[in-house]
């Protein structure tokens, strides 16, 4: 009992210290903690801007490789686009810059590829002719850069692929680098006729169905964009113009196989045209 009698407490000074470590520890744990939180919530972020990207260059490149005819823009305006003609219109896509997002533009609507209102930054595209290791440009070769503008979210992605299904014209434009592409993925009627006329060898167009008619071209549509998009569908391509030759000259040696033969075409195509 003397014990704490005698004891006389903290003085001011000591009791000051204390309340200042404190302080300081408190405040360096805070720190601590908030740094911790704005390092996690900058890794998830740029994670997600990671596949946000990475997707928006997937679905761009999956566009354009199989183009017919491609164009590059400074920008969506740049473009002529000529009226259309009932009937001969040919579906023309677009993917440009806008309002920092990356659209992408078809004949049914528009939708963004990668949207700028998401995740705190803006994007931009750029399409040039495409080099590979060299250092001139190769035909049907199309470089691809994507690229997040936002200094504390910088990220950027680049490819070169090879357009596959060009017109002998390759990649066209007024510029050698634009932030927009025009291009289309399916042949014009005109198209299909002069092919048809230089490369003869298509059974169903010559005992079958007329150069012009209805059935055919319907027949090509489902050839451009069905099959043609798909390797399987490469190879069935490419069997049937490679069979058809043969055929055509079997029927006209053995006029007796003619008959059986058509009935047999002719039976594939109508079931292609119900389920196409």
């Amino acid at each position: 009992m003397k014990w704490f009698r005698e004891d006389k407490g903290f003085t001011i000074l000591e009791l000051m210290t204390t309340l200042v470590l404190f302080g300081l520890v408190v405040v360096g744990g805070f720190r601590l903690y908030y740094f911790a939180d704005r390092a996690f919530s900058q890794g998830s972020q740029y994670s997600d801007l990671l596949a946000e990207m990475d997707y928006a260059m997937r679905k761009i490149t999956e566009e354009v490789r199989l183009a017919h005819s491609l164009t590059i823009g400074a920008s969506r305006n740049g473009f002529h686009v000529p009226p259309s003609q009932p009937g001969k219109d040919v579906g023309r896509y677009f993917i440009y810059s806008e309002q920092g997002s990356i659209v992408l533009e078809t004949p049914e609507g528009k939708r963004p590829l990668i949207s700028g209102q998401t995740l705190g930054t803006t994007y931009q595209v750029t399409f040039k002719l495409g080099m590979g290791d060299g250092e001139t440009p190769i035909p049907g070769l199309l470089a691809i850069s994507l690229e997040s503008q936002n200094p504390e979210l910088k990220h950027s992605l680049e490819s070169e692929i090879q357009v596959l299904n060009l017109r002998n014209m390759g990649i066209a434009g007024d510029v050698d680098e634009g932030q927009a592409v025009m291009f289309t993925k399916t042949f014009t009627p005109e198209e299909l006729d002069a092919v048809a006329k230089l490369v003869p060898g298509c059974f169903l167009g010559q005992y079958i169905y007329a150069s012009d008619s209805r059935e055919l071209n319907a027949l090509r549509q489902f050839r451009d964009n069905t099959l043609a998009v798909t390797p399987w569908g490469r190879f069935l391509v490419k069997a049937y113009y490679s069979v058809s030759p043969v055929l055509i000259s079997f029927v006209e040696r053995y006029p007796w196989a003619k008959a059986p033969v058509v009935k047999i075409f002719e039976t594939a195509a109508q079931l292609v045209l119900r389920f196409s």
